[in-house]
Formats: C-alpha cells, sequence, structure tokens
C-alpha cells in the first residue's frame, strides 16, 4: 500500500481529504482515509498536529494529490486576507522508497518543478520491473497465456512458502459460571486463501519476521495490481519474544479477479494429487548425513534443525516421522532403509567430480559409494521409497542412476553453497507440509533461494522415472 501522511491546518486537511476522495472515485481506486490530532508537545496539550492519512494502492494518484494541495497553496498565495499555513506531506510506498516534501504559498516555481520531477521518479521507480514479473494486464483473463498465469501462481507459490505461520483471532462465545463470566479467545493456523478473501472481516495475522521477508513479493502484487497487503501495525499480538503476530489485511485488485475462476491459477490447481495422497496415513522421512573429518564442514545440524522446523510447523505435521542417521557409513544406509522404510529419503553430505557420493568410514573419514552401487540398493526399495533427494555437490551421476528405479530424485547439478542448500530445503519441506506434491515442493525450494537473493536457484533440478532427457 501507499501511505500518505499530511500535515497542516484542521481545514485545510478537510479540504484535501474530500478533494482527494473525489480523484480516487473517479480514478476507481479503493482508498482510506483519516485525520488524526497528534500532541507535539508532551507537556504542553495545547500544542497538537493535525495529520491525514491516505492509503491505498498503486501510486498513479500521487501526482494528483501533489497537484491539488498545489492548487490550494496558490489560490491562497494570491489571497492577502488568508494566512500562509505550509502543508507537509510524507510519501511511503511498498518498495520502500520514500518522499519528504513542505509546500507553501511561498514555494518557488523551481521548487515546484524539483518537487514534481521527485514525484515522477518515484512513480517511475515504483512501476519498473527488474523482476522480470511483467504482466500482459490488457489480455488477462479467459485468453491469459500460460506465461502470465505461471508469473502470477509463481508469486502466490513464494506466498505459499515463506507466510508459514498464518493465524486467525477469534472471540469465543462468554460463558456464565454461577456469578463469574469467562471470555475465552482462539488464535489458530488458518490458510492463505483465507488470509487472501476474508482479511476484511475476518482478523488474520501473520508472523512478524515471514511477513519482513515477504515485503517485496508485497510490492510486485501491488505493482502488477493482483493484491494489496495493508499491515495494521497497531494491532499485533505476541506469543513470547520470538513470536510476534501483526495483523494484515488483503485487497484483492482487478487481475486477481480476472484470474481468481481460472482452473490453472495457483490457489484453484487441485487437479494433480498432493504427494501425501499417496504416501499413506504416516510418511517416514530417512535424514541420512555424513560429514567426514577430512572434507569441507557442512551445516549440516542447521539444515536438519530447519528441516524439524518446517514439518512442525506444517498443516499435517501429523503425518510426518522423521528418522535421523548422522555420520552414516556405508552399512548404515541400508540398515536404515530396513529400519525406518521411508518413503522419502534425504542425503546432505559431499560428493566428488567423479559422481561418487561420500560416506564416512569407521573412522569418520571420507568412504565414496559409486553411482551404480547406491542405485542398485535403491533398486530394491522401489516399490516403498517415492523421493529421494540428494543435497550434495556433483551428484546428478547418482541421481541418473537411482532415478531409473525411483519415481522422483532431486538432485544439485553443480557446486552448490551451504546457504542456498539450505534455502532449498526450507521451501522444498513447507511445501511437502502443506500436501504439494514433489514437483511443486520442488519449485518451492527453488523460489526459496530466489526469494533469499541467492543466484543458485538453478542447481537444484527434478529427475523423473522413465524420463530421458537427463
Amino acid at each position: 500500500m501507499t501511505s500518505i501522511k499530511i500535515s497542516g491546518s484542521h481545514d485545510d486537511l478537510e479540504m484535501i481529504e474530500s478533494l482527494s476522495k473525489e480523484i480516487f472515485r473517479e480514478n476507481e481506486i479503493p482508498v482510506k482515509t483519516q485525520i488524526s490530532e497528534f500532541r507535539k508537545d508532551s507537556i504542553d496539550a495545547e500544542i497538537v498536529l493535525p495529520v491525514l492519512s491516505v492509503t491505498f494502492s498503486g501510486v498513479i494518484a500521487v501526482a494528483q494529490i501533489i497537484n491539488l494541495i498545489l492548487n490550494i497553496q496558490e489560490k491562497r498565495s494570491k489571497s492577502i486576507a488568508q494566512k500562509d499555513t505550509p502543508i507537509s506531506l510524507k510519501i511511503e510506498a511498498s518498495n520502500g522508497k520514500e518522499l519528504d516534501f513542505r509546500i507553501s504559498g511561498s514555494t518557488t516555481n523551481e521548487e515546484i518543478r524539483k518537487y514534481l520531477s521527485s514525484v515522477n521518479q518515484f512513480i517511475d521507480d515504483f512501476l519498473r520491473d527488474d523482476d522480470g514479473i511483467s504482466l500482459n494486464n490488457d489480455q488477462l483473463g479467459e485468453t491469459a497465456s500460460s506465461t502470465d498465469i505461471e508469473k502470477i501462481n509463481l508469486l502466490f507459490r513464494g506466498l505459499l512458502s515463506n507466510l508459514t505461520d498464518i493465524r486467525e483471532w477469534k472471540s469465543l462465545p462468554p460463558k456464565k459460571n454461577g456469578e463469574i463470566i469467562t471470555f475465552k479467545s482462539t488464535f489458530e493456523k488458518t490458510s492463505l486463501r483465507k488470509l487472501i478473501c476474508n482479511s476484511r472481516v475476518s482478523k488474520i495475522y501473520l508472523n512478524y519476521e515471514e511477513a519482513k521477508l515477504c515485503k517485496g513479493l508485497f510490492y510486485i502484487l501491488e505493482r502488477e495490481n493482483i493484491l494489496t497487503f495493508h499491515e495494521l501495525s497497531d494491532d499485533f499480538r505476541v506469543i513470547d519474544m520470538e513470536n510476534m503476530f501483526v495483523r494484515y489485511e488483503v485487497e484483492e485488485l482487478a487481475i486477481f479477479n480476472r484470474v481468481n475462476h481460472l482452473k490453472n491459477f495457483f490457489l484453484n490447481d487441485i487437479s494433480s494429487p498432493s504427494a501425501t495422497e499417496n504416501l499413506g496415513e504416516v510418511i517416514s522421512i530417512l535424514l541420512l548425513s555424513a560429514d567426514p573429518s577430512d572434507a569441507t564442514r557442512l551445516r549440516i545440524g542447521e539444515e536438519f534443525r530447519e528441516i524439524q522446523d518446517k514439518l512442525q510447523l506444517a498443516q499435517l505435521r501429523e503425518r510426518f516421522r522423521l528418522n535421523l542417521r548422522m555420520s552414516a557409513r556405508p552399512e548404515d544406509i541400508s540398515q536404515s532403509l530396513l529400519d525406518s522404510q521411508p518413503q522419502i529419503v534425504h542425503f546432505s553430505g559431499h560428493g566428488l567430480a567423479t559422481g561418487e557420493l561420500c560416506f564416512e568410514d569407521k573412522i569418520g573419514k571420507v568412504h565414496p559409494v559409486s553411482p551404480d552401487a547406491l542405485a542398485a540398493l535403491f533398486e530394491q526399495f522401489a516399490s516403498q521409497i517415492k523421493c529421494v533427494l540428494l543435497n550434495a555437490c556433483y551428484s546428478k551421476a547418482q541421481a541418473i542412476a537411482i532415478a531409473q528405479h525411483i519415481d522422483y530424485v532431486i538432485v544439485m547439478n553443480q557446486a552448490i553453497g551451504d546457504k542456498a542448500a539450505i534455502a532449498f530445503t526450507i521451501g522444498f519441506y513447507q511445501a511437502l507440509g502443506a500436501g504439494r506434491t514433489f514437483k511443486e515442493a520442488h519449485k518451492f525450494g527453488c523460489i526459496q533461494i530466489r526469494l533469499q537473493s541467492i543466484p543458485e536457484h538453478l542447481t537444484p533440478i527434478l529427475l523423473e522415472r522413465g524420463a530421458c532427457d537427463y
């Protein structure tokens, strides 16, 4: 949302509020306005500052409001009877850009030109699409191109991947026990769709840290006329020092309303069965790791903590069972597969440029295992294991061999940094925890890498059994 805070005399602000509402009405842009009085001096209550707050989506109306104020001040400068009362403005857009002006009857033409030039630059900065997600708005709808729909879906996948803890606050009916009346409330998890479609009638809250990570997504969704996210910063709830939630209202814009009914829109795409629908009531995940003492040390502990955290927060958390085997030796692999009977196997460790994965020997040093050997082992579990994730460098040769027997294999097609590997893991398991398919979970992992501004989102690739384009 774009926010303009205007201070001046109370009469001026009432006039600006009335005239600006006409501007928004003519442009069919929803707007919220409010005049408040803030004390300038905490000791002297007589000194107060009237402030008009104007919030709306986009930035096109900014120039019209500036011109409106300039006209008011120009008329005042021609009237000897009227007092010259300066009007100050602070403008903030969802892309983080800000402008500050102070306009009075004595403002010179040169200053006005500078103000208008700054406003034009402010608008250009907002509309610039350096991220490559620019939609053909005129053609969106029944005939929307698959490219535009995929761009929109990419944004919503990013929201789902990052907003893992959306809460709804509800007041329960009071209960009377004798003379005592008890008031209770709930603060429970809710869905992304409810956030988008019901936030103006229900009290929906986002985790503060997660919402902060999504500011870039919020900006793009507003710029492309899809959604606006309005933070109600004075309405927040605290669970503990690490979990603060802020209330948000989401406004559906023109493009959202055009694509919301399309079957291939992300929120409606239910044609593919989720990964969890085909894995039984309890989904067993085997986490294997090897970090030999004579190899570069990895942040495997942090990666596995992220997996645990994301699945504990997931909607389907009761269906996942994690089995952990650290410092795995070759004999530990088969034993772990037999004991835990996993549907998903996740390996974190090192790979060699020659194609071997590095496990550990009896003294904790590198013990390479060839692609053919590991593929032969997974062949014995082909009816049970549905997905293998190899979070290791140079592991494509292993994945090609394993993909002859396992439905889905995710692999790093070149060396990958710790931060990118952990980011992929976060997105992948967030999606699985929400019941998404393995293909979708792979996309979520890659999106998470992009959202953290790490240039390695093309490194994780997905191989499918039977495909021949490796």
